[in-house]
């Protein structure tokens, strides 16, 4: 039983920083986080300033399409879920995943400036 506590509580801190730093890379692209987010292996960031920004894209439907696109890099429409404006990013993967996938839709949205 110990041995699965510690796997537990090693995912936990390994989870907790893969939010930490998805908040942090998803802060200067979105306002910031919906509640729903905590505790989950999601995060819905804000996104209505960045759907603004980019020309051609006036919604989270297609702010996902966009992203797919131009930054190879799946996300969910907030609106799915009942969050207009927000997208859904899964942290249930790797933190070098999660990287790449932040760089590339950095570089897709600085290409539109």
């Amino acid at each position: 039983m110990a041995h699965r506590n510690a796997s537990a509580r090693c995912w936990f801190t390994s989870s907790n920083a893969m939010t930490m730093f998805l908040i942090a890379s998803t802060a200067c692209l979105a306002s910031n986080v919906s509640p729903r987010t905590a505790p989950s292996f999601y995060l819905f960031p804000k996104a209505t300033a960045l759907i603004e920004s980019l020309e051609g894209v006036s919604d989270d439907l297609q702010l996902a399409d966009y992203l797919i696109q131009k930054a190879e890099v799946a996300v969910v429409p907030g609106s799915a879920f009942g969050l207009a404006g927000y997208f859904r990013v899964s942290i249930a993967t790797s933190m070098e995943e999660l990287e790449t996938a932040m760089d590339r839709i950095e570089k897709a949205i600085s290409c539109t400036d």
